[in-house]
């Protein structure tokens, strides 16, 4: 594992011992990540986060499973986000089928449950329903991750749409925040 890779996983470890320490270890029965794609769900494996430059192919599964003793599994952040509301959230009623859970931050992302079942896309690999990178603008602004010209994280993730806000705030000579 490249070294900037490393110091994050032993840094988040670190940080989830020290919570470990108020939590029985028989409270426990696994330990589940929810990271932004692109990534394979079945095998535990980080394939290329954009927004973790270096974790490429991390086996984020087995770590974890080591490090905890515990089995792990790895979900799509917004698929995880998905099965939130759908169990303990917004969706929980059983007059719902169907959600669509959407998530701007990093990036664009989403989540979908379709006849009660989560929806992780093709062999279920965890990037079902991703919106991020669909072009919605032709001629558009490049997209810094996936250099393609005009898809929906280059105009809509969250950086992109506070900038009109920091640009206007700059012109008036309104202070931040």
């Amino acid at each position: 594992m490249p070294r900037s890779v490393s110091v994050p996983v032993a840094s988040s470890a670190s940080s989830l011992s020290r919570t470990e320490e108020s939590v029985r270890a028989t409270d426990l029965s696994g330990t589940g990540i929810g990271c932004g794609g692109p990534l394979d769900s079945a095998s535990g494996l980080l394939i290329a986060p954009t927004h973790l430059p270096g974790w490429v192919d991390i086996p984020v599964t087995r770590l974890a499973e080591e490090r905890f003793g515990l089995p792990a599994v790895l979900e799509n952040d917004g698929t995880a986000g998905t099965a939130g509301e759908w169990r303990f959230g917004a969706g929980r009623s059983a007059e719902y089928r169907h959600l669509l859970y959407l998530t701007i931050s990093t990036g664009v992302g989403c989540g979908l449950v379709l006849d009660g079942r989560t929806f992780r896309g093709v062999a279920r690999r965890g990037n079902g329903g991703e919106p991020g990178h669909v072009t919605v603008r032709p001629g558009g602004r490049r997209c810094v991750r996936c250099s393609r010209v005009g898809c929906l994280e280059a105009h809509a993730r969250l950086r992109h749409v506070h900038r009109p806000a920091r640009r206007r705030r700059r012109r008036t000579g309104l202070p931040p925040g």
